[in-house]
């Protein structure tokens, strides 16, 4: 039996199970690291939020989760759970992942290979 599974990790590598990473069994291991200041203004213009707070890098998650409160301010004025209430109505889009929005919004992926070490 011949499979490939697709595996994504939100802790250090060095959590992971050993035998996930033994010689053979991984094809490639990118690495998602922050984003700089003018890509995540852009990203963030892009999801409807305010960017004149962005001064440093920011991850995926915390351009997705600007505001850190239940309803976090967009810059539309509406809360961002309203807005999702409103977006659900419209049509249902599907964000899969972060690498896919990233795609959708026109901004550049940088996919860096690196097979020694993975720093989170």
């Amino acid at each position: 039996m011949h499979q490939q599974i697709i595996a994504t990790f939100n802790c250090d590598l060095q959590a992971v199970d050993s035998a996930l990473l033994r010689k053979g069994r991984l094809i490639a291991k990118y690495e998602f690291g922050k984003l700089d200041v003018e890509s995540s203004k852009i990203l963030s213009e892009k999801l409807g939020f305010k960017t004149a707070d962005i001064q440093a890098p920011m991850s995926l998650a915390e351009i997705y989760n600007q505001g850190g409160g239940e309803e976090s301010q967009r810059k539309d004025g509406h809360a961002e759970e309203e807005q999702e209430e409103e977006d659900d109505d419209e049509d249902e889009e599907d964000q899969t992942t972060a690498t896919i929005d990233l795609h959708m919004n026109d901004l550049p992926i940088q996919m860096d290979y690196n097979d020694e070490s993975c720093d989170w």
